[in-house]
């Protein structure tokens, strides 16, 4: 049979639903769940009480034995107490390859079902942006990211990594990755801790990646936004809009034309004696919130000198203003009168710890971290040792976009302008509404992949 074709014998329907019914019963949920996923029956269950009409029943098993499997199956989906209309119509439900029988189902073996394997496929795709984007250590046109797609019981699933050569990591090492690990995955895309924990512990972007096609995946098998499967709220802290390093006046008019934005973030550490004067320029051009970014390019001396000017110009925080492991971070933190965030000093949850002796806050980045697990966990350890907890990213698609914005919520303050910064967005879902980047209410990630799929 044809992978998406109907049914169209609907007593075939039936038989094979019961079939999942009793392996249930028989060799329990877990085991019994990838059977009802084998006969087409997905875990939000749309076509349940349609397949457990008491007529049919009655029909093919007899009123006994159809009050025992017609309650089962209402119990073990999570229908209890709820009837099919008399007359509504059995929707067929669309099946691949199936087998029809208990043996063929466990393969002649009762304590296992016989599932699809999660299948894995790559491409690396360039992003151009819609100007150069400028910070301390480099200028960045074009940024190069990683697909991948995922694929399992009819359902496709997507991430983006989105690697830089900070990390030591390029486009072609996260494809790689990928590729070294596509036979890892298993047969459960439910099973998050499981997966991720037997694959090596390098390419965290690559990670990332695979981490957000299991979300998506699971969420599109659902019928759930990513958000929701989480248990989260959908809508984070509004984003800042990123504004590159440039001269004081350049960033002074790009600060007048961020109209949809409520907070800026400028880039610093032009190593010219100017920052203080960029800052000064924009304020006067923008009255809301400002934060800055140095990423890495002052040291302890010009630290503790420019911090409190810019707390004179009312910007919130200062993000990572040494380089990374600088032994003068706590000295910085006890003298800065704003607090102090880490970027390049914070990148998993082993880093959360130290990041208390040297800052107020860590700046959480998927592409860092290894993906939403990963990075709730981060704030949710952030947050018990006091820390305030950001969210940002790279540049990205609304792909990479939508993982992070799952999970805002979570956060105090948000970055999350990667897909603005390029000139066309690939993955269209993502809304910018009153400057907060909202992830879709649609299942999975909720983005619309807008070109040929990666297979």
């Amino acid at each position: 049979m044809r992978a998406g074709a109907p049914v169209d014998d609907a007593g075939a329907e039936v038989d094979l639903a019961l079939a999942a019914v009793e392996l249930v019963a028989d060799v329990g949920d877990e085991v019994g769940d990838h059977a009802a996923q084998l006969v087409g029956i997905r875990l939000d269950r749309r076509c349940v009480a349609e397949l457990a009409g008491e007529d049919r029943l009655v029909r093919d098993h007899g009123p006994e034995q159809a009050d025992r499997l017609g309650d089962e199956r209402l119990e073990v989906d999570g229908w209890a107490g709820r009837t099919p209309h008399p007359e509504q119509e059995i929707v067929p439900i669309c099946l691949g390859e199936v087998p029809r029988t208990r043996e063929a189902l466990t393969g002649g073996n009762p304590g296992g079902v016989r599932v699809q394997a999660v299948q894995l496929s790559v491409r690396i795709e360039a992003l151009p942006l819609a100007e150069p984007f400028v910070i301390a250590r480099e200028t960045t046109e074009v940024a190069d990211v990683v697909w991948v797609e995922l694929e399992h019981d009819g359902e496709r699933g997507y991430g983006e990594a989105a690697p830089i050569e900070r990390y030591e990591e390029t486009a072609e090492s996260a494809a790689a990755y990928l590729e070294e690990v596509a036979d890892s995955l298993g047969d459960d895309p439910f099973a998050f801790d499981e997966i991720l924990d037997r694959l090596p512990q390098r390419e965290y972007a690559a990670r990332a990646a695979l981490d957000a096609a299991l979300h998506d995946l699971c969420g599109k098998l659902t019928g759930l936004p990513v958000w929701r499967l989480l248990g989260l709220r959908r809508a984070g802290p509004p984003t800042t809009w990123t504004i590159g390093l440039a001269e004081p006046d350049e960033m002074a008019a790009k600060a007048e034309r961020a109209k949809r934005f409520e907070g800026l973030k400028l880039k610093l550490g032009g190593r010219d004696g100017k920052d203080i004067g960029r800052v000064a320029a924009v304020r006067e051009a923008w009255p809301g919130p400002i934060r800055v970014d140095v990423n890495e390019y002052w040291s302890v001396d010009e630290a503790l000198e420019s911090l409190p000017r810019l707390a004179a110009l009312g910007v919130e925080y200062c993000e990572q203003p040494l380089p990374e492991g600088d032994p003068g971070g706590a000295v910085v933190k006890a003298g800065s009168p704003i607090p102090i965030y880490v970027d390049e000093d914070c990148h998993t949850l082993a880093s959360v710890a130290a990041c208390a002796q040297r800052a107020h806050g860590i700046n959480i980045k998927l592409a860092k971290s290894g993906g939403i697990r990963e990075a709730v966990r981060m704030a949710h350890a952030a947050r018990a040792l006091g820390l305030g907890v950001m969210l940002g990213c790279m540049v990205e698609s609304g792909l990479g976009i939508a993982a992070g914005a799952s999970i805002a919520s979570l956060c105090d303050h948000v970055d999350l302008d990667g897909n603005i910064l390029i000139k066309e967005d690939p993955w269209p879902g993502v809304e910018l509404v009153d400057g907060v980047q909202l992830p879709s209410n649609e299942p999975g990630l909720g983005v619309t992949q807008a070109v040929p799929s990666p297979r």
